[in-house]
């Protein structure tokens, strides 16, 4: 994905595309692709930034 996204692989018939810089470390599914709130530039956000840290899990939805 990576060397695709780069434009490090050509695709038959494919015109000018813009090219998507994808995060160094993890897994591509450790991350959404979102857009800015300050424009139209999108980013890698990893998912867990994405948690909400002040919610909990009820008890019953723990195994005993």
């Amino acid at each position: 994905m990576k060397r695709l996204f780069g434009g490090d692989i050509k695709m038959e018939g494919e015109g000018k595309r813009k090219k998507i810089s994808l995060p160094e470390r993890g897994t591509l599914y450790d991350y959404k692709y979102q857009k800015k709130p300050s424009g139209n530039d999108f980013e890698w956000i990893n998912w867990v930034d994405l948690i909400d840290k002040t919610e909990s899990i009820p008890p019953k939805m723990i195994p005993s």
